[in-house]
């Protein structure tokens, strides 16, 4: 059976919300070793320090969040603001809109959906191809 676990940080309380999972996998004293993790941040939020995002990238270096050597990643896309990534409506509005607003930044928001996407897709298919050599 494979286990994907894709999340898309969202959230400024990571700190608390790994510590969640790892209380609802019975793991209150361990790490997350046994999963495929897929972390992805906006540019925006790696530049403020958000998300607890050093955190994750010290736990990743470490070997200490995710299986060694398997499909666990963990980064973000160049120049992207977070309301690219959690708010839709920045690719529905007008870019010249969007962008005097401050909803995004430099970046096109359909060329974040896209990297969005195609990191995404990569990790779902690197997952499936190890789940499948096993």
């Amino acid at each position: 059976m494979m286990r994907i676990a894709p999340i898309l940080i969202r959230t400024t309380q990571n700190y608390q919300l790994l510590c969640f999972l790892m209380v609802l996998l019975g793991m209150q004293n361990s790490i997350l070793i046994d999963l495929d993790l897929f972390f992805l941040y906006s540019y925006q939020w790696v530049k403020q320090g958000r998300g607890e995002y050093r955190l994750f990238q010290d736990l990743f270096k470490r070997g200490l969040l995710g299986r060694a050597h398997e499909a666990t990643d963990l980064g973000f896309v160049y120049n992207s603001h977070h309301s690219e990534f959690s708010d839709t409506r920045c690719m529905k509005v007008p870019l010249w809109m969007v962008r005097a607003v401050k909803m995004t930044g430099v970046r096109n928001p359909h060329e974040t959906a896209e990297a969005i996407m195609t990191r995404t897709s990569s990790f779902i298919a690197e997952v499936r191809q190890q789940g499948a050599s096993k």
